[in-house]
């Protein structure tokens, strides 16, 4: 793991530097063909692209939290944070009306 960090690093480094050396050129080259002007950036912005992709790491979904179920026995659906639900006083939670109606008659 360590190692492949530090191949990361050495290439961007490496990407860097050869922006860094572009972007020089560019600046001090008066007299550059508009041939050579395109192909500067045209590399300038590839490299931009590698080191975009380089610098994206992996990061893991965030787990849903969950409230809990639905207090209703034949729903029993699973009741997530951000969810709309309806409050069945200290009881619990139901997912929606239709629900806590059925839950409030036991059917």
């Amino acid at each position: 793991m360590k190692d492949e960090s530090a191949i990361k690093t050495i290439q961007v480094t490496a990407i860097r530097r050869r922006i860094r050396i572009l972007k020089a050129e560019m600046d001090r080259g008066t007299n550059l063909s508009r041939n050579r002007v395109i192909q500067i950036e045209g590399e300038i912005s590839e490299l931009r692209q590698k080191l975009k992709a380089l610098n994206k790491t992996h990061r893991p979904k965030p787990k849903h939290k969950s409230l809990g179920n639905c207090i209703n026995p034949k729903c029993r659906k699973r009741i997530m944070v951000g969810q709309s639900v309806v409050k069945y006083g200290h009881l619990g939670l139901c997912c929606d009306f239709k629900c806590l109606v059925g839950a409030m008659n036991g059917s």
